[in-house]
């Protein structure tokens, strides 16, 4: 959309609760670009108090949920008004392992171990679609004994009910969401108060005008903290920014309850509603450390069913590069996040500030050129 501004010569209007720190960076620096803030909410509505839950010492009880989320979720019926759980991950368990000789259940066609879903008695593989009925012994040791680590929405709504058995509490997540109509009848049921809480994933996130929502419950955010990716504090700080946008939106008192094991710094920001103090700690990392805004990055992604091809690949361009341009900065290659999906084996360069004229004769190499990634 910039770019086709720019081609066109139109302005162009950008809107966001969540700015990208590249895009903040880009509006208060650039004094030919206008950047507004709204200081209230529509409606002179009050922001959601937002408080962090220490579970680091939580006991298992109603695990995932702490004891004290669910005292505020009992408050929050009792007083008449709905509740939103946010989780980040679908399924019963995100893995399941032997607790006798540690064999761990995974894609036979990725690195990624199989989610557990207790409703559809399977494990899948949610990169490519691979399942298989839920083992009732290990296959290794024959073990009956199996531990179910990790949690999702279908976990956190059986705990739930267990909790509550005279609410109402439903999902909303493409898991049980298949078309448009499904979608539109549980937001209805929701805005009629015919559902008491309503536990999702991201899409629950944004977009939705709730107007009887006092409580918001966020598990799981630790997640995204233990992502190898620079943007991992930014991508977090947006999403809870935007899921505690859901609660008190017509002038109600609302709280949020983000669990969490760990209390990084950025959280006091989030606490406090300070946007900009968020931004500028980010950026004076980014600075320090001369990433995006204050660098251009470029990723060469390379995928082959040979790992060793793929790694010999990129070795070799990065070389010849190192070589031909004096004091280019190259890292890798390096394994992706989840290395091997469907069969293929992904790596990739990282290549900082530099034009690079790439040999693409590649010999059995898939390879694709990411800028600013």
């Amino acid at each position: 959309a910039i770019k086709k501004a720019q081609i066109n010569n139109v302005p162009i209007v950008m809107g966001s609760a969540t700015p990208t720190v590249e895009n903040f960076y880009r509006f208060t620096k650039n004094k030919n670009l206008n950047y507004y803030t709204l200081k209230n909410r529509f409606n002179n509505s009050k922001l959601p108090e937002i408080e962090i839950i220490d579970c680091a010492k939580e006991e298992e009880g109603t695990w995932p949920l702490s004891q004290k989320s669910i005292e505020n979720l009992k408050k929050s019926l009792k007083n008449g008004y709905q509740s939103l759980v946010f989780v980040n991950k679908l399924g019963f368990s995100k893995f399941i392992q032997c607790k006798a000789c540690s064999f761990s259940f995974e894609c036979p066609n990725c690195d990624i171990k199989l989610t557990n879903f207790k409703s559809r008695k399977s494990l899948e593989c949610y990169a490519c679609e691979y399942k298989e009925s839920i083992p009732s012994s290990c296959p290794e040791c024959g073990c009956v004994d199996l531990y179910k680590g990790g949690f999702g929405t279908e976990k956190v709504l059986s705990v739930l009910k267990k909790t509550f058995p005279n609410k109402v509490i439903k999902r909303f997540d493409r898991d049980i969401l298949k078309k448009i109509e499904d979608v539109e009848e549980i937001l209805s049921d929701f805005s009629e108060k015919k559902i008491d809480i309503l536990i999702g994933t991201q899409m629950i996130s944004k977009g939705h005008n709730f107007k009887n929502v006092d409580t918001v419950i966020v598990l799981g955010s630790d997640n995204y903290l233990h992502t190898p990716d620079f943007r991992a504090h930014e991508r977090l700080y947006q999403q809870l920014v935007q899921v505690s946008g859901r609660a008190g939106r017509f002038g109600e008192d609302a709280s949020v309850y983000i669990q969490s094991d760990v209390k990084p710094k950025f959280f006091e920001y989030i606490v406090k509603n300070s946007f900009s103090d968020f931004f500028h700690h980010e950026l004076d990392l980014r600075e320090r450390l001369l990433f995006p805004p204050f660098s251009k990055v470029l990723k060469i992604e390379g995928k082959s069913k040979n790992e060793s091809l793929v790694i010999r690949e990129l070795l070799r361009l990065k070389n010849s590069a190192e070589e031909s341009i004096p004091g280019i900065e190259i890292m890798g290659p390096i394994p992706e996040i989840i290395k091997k999906v469907g069969n293929k084996y992904y790596y990739y360069l990282s290549v900082k500030n530099q034009r690079l004229q790439v040999d693409s004769k590649f010999k059995g190499l898939e390879v694709r050129y990411n800028v600013d990634p």
